[in-house]
């Protein structure tokens, strides 16, 4: 039995150990294959480990990502419900300094565009030109009859 042990060890490239190794209680502490399981069996052992650890670990990140998730999601209901409540409470209040600063610059933003439009509607290759400075000068009107509206 002991010489189809060594011919067996022989045969998977291991020296004879117990002639020049270690004592018998260092020999357990080291890493031995297992003799009776064939080496496919032990691949497969270590590559189902692998794919276990990895599983493990995508798990993990899985219920990480789920969890970011859910917390951004209830994050945003936090947030859609404050905005809107905010949004109602804000209003924009000028001094009076302020609301005649504000006059004066769109008295002179309708001067300005009135100007423009004047100029380029007569002259047909800025036809684009006057079009563009009557729609804003509509936009203005607008503003103005709201304006009236509210404050009269």
């Amino acid at each position: 039995m002991e010489e189809l042990f060594e011919t067996f060890q022989d045969e998977m490239g291991f020296s004879n150990m117990e002639n020049d190794g270690p004592e018998e209680e260092e020999r357990v502490a080291e890493p031995r294959p297992n003799l009776n399981t064939p080496q496919a069996l032990r691949f497969e052992e270590r590559l189902a480990s692998l794919l276990n650890e990895q599983h493990r670990t995508v798990k993990e990140l899985l219920e990480q990502l789920k969890m970011k998730k859910s917390s951004a999601k209830q994050q945003q209901e936090v947030e859609r419900g404050k905005p809107q409540r905010e949004k109602v409470h804000q209003t924009l209040i000028l001094d009076p300094v302020q609301r005649k600063r504000l006059q004066q610059q769109m008295q002179q933003h309708v001067q300005l565009l009135t100007q423009i439009h004047l100029l380029a509607s007569s002259n047909p290759s800025l036809s684009s030109e006057a079009s563009t400075t009557r729609i804003f000068l509509v936009r203005f009107q607008i503003l103005l009859n709201l304006k009236n509206c509210i404050f009269n």
